[in-house]
């Protein structure tokens, strides 16, 4: 019993080691830049014909994935984005945050004097953090290439 157990603790490990985490890997065209969506996290994707998927995706073979039951194959996307549930929070947040900034800072700079400059810098504040929060985690397919595989080695 006991050389079973010490058998068994040396071989388990091994194939840990050996296993690779499934995902989409997007490499940058014109850099070394490469992301990696890991398998069961949630993704918003559209499609060349226009349609846009939203959800956890789950690796089928080497050239399709599914979203919701619904196959789609990686030379059919567009544009990918990773959708985490902290972003979807925070996005209306930001946004709302940014038009408050717009709005307060009108009004400062529209009383004039030194406070002016204030107003200045929150009118552009305000058009910069929505901006980054819209923006940010895009991957459109004129600048990315994507494939499905496992964690890239650095």
């Amino acid at each position: 019993m006991k050389i079973i157990l010490f058998v068994l603790f040396l071989v388990l490990p091994q194939f840990s080691i050996i296993a690779q985490e499934k995902g989409i890997l997007l490499q940058k065209k014109d850099s070394e830049r490469t992301d990696f969506l890991v398998e069961h996290k949630r993704i918003k994707v559209v499609t060349t014909d226009g349609r846009s998927f939203f959800g956890r995706f789950s690796i089928i073979d080497d050239k399709t994935f599914s979203i919701n039951n619904t196959l789609i194959p990686i030379d059919s996307i567009e544009k990918i984005k990773r959708k985490s549930l902290t972003s979807t929070i925070t996005t209306p947040v930001i946004c709302s945050l940014g038009i408050i900034f717009i709005l307060g800072g009108t009004a400062v700079a529209a009383t004039g004097g030194s406070e002016a400059i204030v107003g200045l810098g929150l009118i552009s504040s305000g058009f910069t953090l929505p901006l980054i929060a819209l923006i940010s985690n895009r991957h459109p397919k004129n600048q990315w290439e994507f494939s499905i595989g496992g964690v890239p080695s650095n």
